[in-house]
C-alpha cells in the first residue's frame, strides 16, 4: 500500500499541474493582448504567465502563438483540450494505483494509451508551433513536459504491473466485461462520470474565461464613455458665457427657472427631433429648475441667407409656425406636432394640416402666417442666432454657455445638476 501510494502521488501531482498550466495557458489566450488599466487583473496567474511567456517579438513567444490560426480547434482554444485531457488523467490516477488487484494493470494500460496520444498530439503541435508559427510558447512547452513525464510514469507504471500495453482487447474485458452485471456498471458510470467532469470543467473554464473578457470589455466601453462624458462636461464649464439677449417668445418649462437652455433649432432636420425628445424628458424631470427657449434656425436660403444650397424646403414656413403657435401660446403643442411627423418638405397646406391637429385656431394661423411681424421674428432669429456663432442645428446654450457634445439626457441632466449645485439650489 505505500509504494503504490508513493507511485501515485507524482502522477497526481503531475496532473494537477498539468491542469493549472492549461489554465494559465486558456488566460493567455483570452487575456494575453487585452490592455488593461493601471492595477486593472483579468488574468488570476497573469503575473506569473507574464514572466513566462515572453514577448511578440522573440521566438519564445505565448502572445504569438495564441493569436495564431492554430491556436484554435473548431472555435476552441486548444488550452481547453489541454484542461480537458490532464483532467482525464487525473481522475484515471486513482484506479490505476488504488482499484482492485484485477482492475489495476487494466487501467494502467488505458493511462499509458491516454497520454501516449498526448504526447503524440503534443510533437506535433511542437512543430507546428516551429514551421508554420515560428514561434514556441513556453507554457505549452511546460505542458508538453508534464505529459511525456506522466508518459514516463505510465510506463513504470505497466512494468509494475508486468502487463504489456497492447493488450487492448484483454484490457477492455476486464474493465467493460466483467461477470458481475453490477461491476459492468459501476464501471461504465465511473467512465462517463470522467469524461463528463473533464469536459465540464474544461468547457466550463473556457466559458467562465470567455464571459469574464466579455464584461471586461463591456467595462472598458463604459469607461471611455464616462470619460468622454467628463471631457464634454469639462470642456462646458470652460466655456464663457454669452450676452444671449433673445425674447423669449417660445418657452417650454417654468418661465422663471433658474436653468435655461437655449434651443436653436430647425424642424426639418431629424438631428433636431431626436434631440427635442430629449430635451422633453429633461423639462419633464425637471420641472420647476428647467426651461427650454427655442429659437428658429432653419436651414432654409427662403429666409436664411447664410445658407448658399438647397436644403430643408420649407423650414422657413415651418419656423413662421412655430412664431403664429406661440402668438396662440401653442407653441409646445406645435412642436410635438411637428417633430413626429418627420416631414421632408413643407407648404402652406401642409402647415394649415399641422395648425389643425395641434389645435390651433387655424384662420388666426393663416392670418398671422401672413403677417410681415412674425416672418420679421423668424428673420430676428436667424440673424441672432448667427451673432452667437450658430451654423448648424441642433444647438443648444446652457445658461448661456454654449454645449458641445452629443445631446444625450444622462450628460445635459448632470450639467443641470451642476448648475444647480453652482447656485445652490436643489432639483
Amino acid at each position: 500500500m505505500t509504494r503504490r501510494v508513493f507511485w501515485s502521488l507524482p502522477v497526481i501531482i503531475l496532473s494537477l499541474a498539468g491542469i493549472l498550466f492549461s489554465f494559465m495557458l486558456a488566460e493567455e489566450f483570452y487575456f494575453g493582448a487585452v490592455s488593461l488599466e493601471p492595477g486593472e487583473r483579468l488574468a488570476v496567474f497573469g503575473q506569473v504567465s507574464s514572466g513566462m511567456c515572453g514577448d511578440g517579438f522573440s521566438f519564445m513567444s505565448c502572445s504569438t502563438v495564441s493569436e495564431s490560426k492554430y491556436s484554435t480547434i473548431l472555435d476552441i482554444p486548444v488550452a481547453v483540450y489541454g484542461l480537458f485531457f490532464y483532467t482525464v488523467l487525473f481522475f484515471l490516477a486513482f484506479p490505476v494505483f488504488f482499484a482492485s488487484e484485477k482492475l489495476r494493470p487494466a487501467v494502467a494500460v488505458a493511462f499509458f494509451w491516454t497520454t501516449a496520444v498526448g504526447a503524440l498530439l503534443d510533437i506535433v503541435l511542437l512543430l507546428i508551433s516551429i514551421i508554420a508559427i515560428d514561434a514556441v510558447c513556453p507554457l505549452c512547452l511546460i505542458i508538453y513536459i508534464l505529459n511525456w513525464l506522466l508518459l514516463g510514469g505510465a510506463v513504470l507504471c505497466l512494468r509494475q504491473y508486468r502487463t504489456h500495453p497492447f493488450r487492448l482487447i484483454h484490457t477492455f474485458k476486464i474493465i467493460y466485461m466483467p461477470a458481475m452485471v453490477l461491476s459492468l456498471v459501476k464501471s461504465l458510470a465511473a467512465t462517463v462520470i470522467i469524461i463528463l467532469a473533464a469536459a465540464g470543467l474544461s468547457l466550463g473554464t473556457g466559458h467562465y474565461l470567455k464571459t469574464k473578457l466579455k464584461n471586461h470589455e463591456i467595462q472598458k466601453k463604459n469607461n471611455e464613455r464616462e470619460r468622454a462624458i467628463e471631457k464634454i462636461i469639462k470642456r462646458f464649464f470652460k466655456e464663457k458665457e454669452m450676452d444671449i439677449k433673445i425674447l423669449p417668445m417660445m418657452i417650454i418649462g417654468k418661465p422663471d427657472a433658474p436653468v435655461t437652455i437655449y434651443e436653436f433649432s430647425d424642424f426639418l432636420c431629424p438631428y433636431c427631433s431626436k434631440a427635442a425628445a430629449v430635451i422633453e424628458e429633461l423639462v419633464h424631470d425637471n420641472p420647476s429648475t428647467l426651461n427650454v427657449v427655442f429659437i428658429n434656425y432653419p436651414l432654409d436660403k427662403v429666409c436664411n441667407r447664410f445658407i448658399k444650397r438647397a436644403m430643408h424646403r420649407g423650414a422657413c414656413l415651418l419656423a413662421l409656425g412655430a412664431v403664429c403657435a406661440a402668438d396662440q401660446d401653442m407653441f409646445d403643442k406645435y412642436q410635438k406636432t411637428v417633430f413626429p411627423m418627420k416631414l421632408k418638405h413643407a407648404d402652406r397646406k401642409i402647415l394649415k394640416h399641422i395648425a389643425t391637429l395641434s389645435g390651433l385656431a387655424v384662420p388666426q394661423f393663416e392670418q398671422c402666417m401672413d403677417d410681415p411681424e412674425a416672418r420679421g421674428q423668424v428673420m430676428s432669429d436667424i440673424h441672432k442666432a448667427r451673432s452667437y456663432g450658430v451654423k448648424g442645428t441642433p444647438i443648444l446654450f446652457i445658461n448661456k454657455k454654449r454645449y458641445r457634445g452629443k445631446i444625450r439626457k444622462n450628460i445635459l441632466q448632470r450639467i443641470i445638476d451642476m448648475e444647480l449645485k453652482d447656485m445652490g439650489k436643489k432639483r
